[in-house]
């Protein structure tokens, strides 16, 4: 009786989904290498270092099951062209150059209020006494 719901309670148990950035961070961690070329970490290092376990690093890194084609995050000229892509297929919803000119110049205008109110305060301290500690 108690090894059933033993057994029950570990097939209950939920698996952890690896997401494509832990992969990613596990294959950039067995890539690491010394002067010698020797890796930096072992498997079992790795597991322990990301909370997972040693067979889901050895999956990563020999790209067995879902891991066998992990892909890879989309370089930065990559991105460009896609947000280009993008802005020509539509125009109205990319902002143009005078809506995001008069953006920065509002966030220039709330950036500047502080000091603004800070030199007001001091001007006027400055020609009357505070009332409020005669």
């Amino acid at each position: 009786m108690i090894r059933r719901r033993i057994a029950v309670k570990e097939n209950e148990m939920s698996r952890k989904i690896l997401t494509p950035s832990a992969a990613m961070e596990i294959k950039r961690l067995y890539e690491l290498a010394d002067s010698r070329g020797r890796p930096l970490h072992s498997q079992m290092e790795i597991a322990s270092i990301l909370g997972v376990s040693e067979t889901t690093v050895f999956r990563v890194v020999k790209r067995r099951g879902a891991y066998g084609e992990l892909r890879e995050l989309p370089s930065q000229g990559d991105v460009q062209e896609s947000m280009a892509k993008f802005a020509a297929a539509n125009p109205d919803l990319m902002p143009t150059q005078a809506r995001m000119e008069a953006e920065i110049a509002k966030v220039r205008v709330v950036q500047e209020l502080p000091a603004k109110i800070v030199n007001e305060l001091e001007e006027a301290a400055d020609g009357k006494p505070d009332a409020g500690y005669a």
